[in-house]
């Protein structure tokens, strides 16, 4: 990808900014996929600017992606002291908690969230998750029909819901859902058929 290689060839030009070095780094992890070989960039980017917010919550990012919870927690930490009301490393620090299963801290660090971004899908969506984590199965639902509502071409929230239906014991309605699904082309539609009639085993989607 062209802006892949610009941002690259900034590090050259400009090797003195962080911007030049964390903008290559996304260029790598976000636009190509390229998750390992963005770790040095957003290193050198924390070493010119320690309190470079974006660098710690990309980076965090680049290893979560990696399967590296352990450290993202911290680069995601970092970033929210650096700015509290970074948003996007406050939902990405309550999947890493999602991800080691501790569920309780990510349902509060989400509904916190959910108070200050009250229309952000990734973080509802999440918050739906932690609550079905929790056990507390009426709020999942509830969280994943809003979001539905809100916004019905994000075929991920049926999806999820469906799940809840499924282990609320109530699969006419998660049939309904697979079958809309379905309607609308959407992958989703058959791997959820497969966890209805095929006895896979099915999870959350995110994004």
């Amino acid at each position: 990808m062209r802006a892949a290689e610009i941002f690259l060839e900034a590090t050259v030009k400009y090797p003195e900014y962080s911007i030049s070095w964390n903008n290559a780094g996304i260029g790598l992890s976000v636009f190509t996929g390229q998750h390992e070989k963005s770790l040095p960039y957003f290193r050198q980017a924390i070493c010119i600017d320690p309190s470079f917010a974006m660098a710690h919550y990309f980076y965090g990012t680049a290893l979560y992606e990696l399967g590296n919870y352990p450290e993202s927690e911290v680069s995601f930490k970092r970033a929210i002291e650096l700015d509290p009301a970074y948003s996007r490393a406050k939902n990405n620090l309550a999947s890493v908690y999602l991800r080691t299963k501790r569920y309780k801290k990510a349902l509060r660090i989400l509904e916190e969230l959910a108070r200050e971004t009250p229309n952000d899908f990734l973080a509802l969506n999440n918050l739906a998750a932690a609550h079905f984590y929790n056990k507390d199965l009426k709020s999942a639902e509830a969280t994943f029909v809003m979001l539905t509502e809100l916004f019905p071409d994000r075929h991920i929230a049926q999806f999820n819901l469906a799940i809840v239906y499924i282990h609320r014991g109530r699969r006419t309605e998660a049939i309904r859902v697979q079958r809309k699904l379905q309607q609308t082309g959407s992958e989703l539609a058959e791997i959820l058929y497969e966890g209805l009639f095929g006895n896979k085993v099915l999870s959350f989607r995110q994004q």
